[in-house]
């Protein structure tokens, strides 16, 4: 339907590159969306995980959609890179 979302994007949705987001956001904004994913990834158990978020109308809150075991990752995206960076830490 011409007036419904499409949020999966195995189903077609879209999906925009951190980049992009990054640099439209307001710096509170990224804030945000950090701490909803890590608080997300706590009550779902999950060291490392792909959280999807959405934003309501206006910016004012961040909405977890599904969070993800095994998420699907960015082209060029180092997997072995960042569990490294992480374990270091």
């Amino acid at each position: 339907p011409a007036q419904s979302y499409i949020t999966n994007w195995a189903q077609g949705g879209k999906i925009d590159k951190r980049e992009i987001i990054l640099k439209t956001l307001p710096k509170e904004k990224i804030t945000l969306l950090k701490r909803t994913a890590e608080r997300a990834a706590q009550v779902l158990g999950l060291n490392f995980a792909g959280i999807d978020i959405i934003f309501s109308k206006g910016l004012k809150s961040a909405y977890v959609l599904e969070g993800n075991a095994f998420p699907g990752y960015e082209k060029g995206f180092d997997l072995m890179k960042c569990l490294l960076d992480s374990l270091l830490k």
